[in-house]
C-alpha cells in the first residue's frame, strides 16, 4: 500500500516537473525572474523525488 502511494506521488511530481519544463520550452516565462522561479520549482520537485526514491529503497531494505 505505501509502496503504491509513493509511486503515485512520485509520478505526480514527475508530471508537474514535465508540465513546467514544457512551459519553459514553449517560451512562456515572461521574464528572467519567472524563469528563475520555475527553475527553483523544478529543483524542489527533483529533490522531493529523490527523497521519495530513498524512502522507498529504505522501506524495501527494512522488509528484508
Amino acid at each position: 500500500m505505501i509502496d503504491g502511494t509513493l509511486k503515485v506521488l512520485a509520478e505526480k511530481l514527475e508530471d508537474e516537473r514535465n508540465r513546467i519544463l514544457e512551459s519553459l520550452g514553449d517560451g512562456h516565462a515572461q521574464d528572467f525572474a519567472q524563469y528563475q522561479n520555475s527553475a527553483g520549482i523544478i529543483r524542489g520537485l527533483m529533490i522531493a523525488q529523490r527523497h521519495i526514491a530513498d524512502l522507498a529503497k529504505n522501506m524495501e531494505m527494512d522488509d528484508e
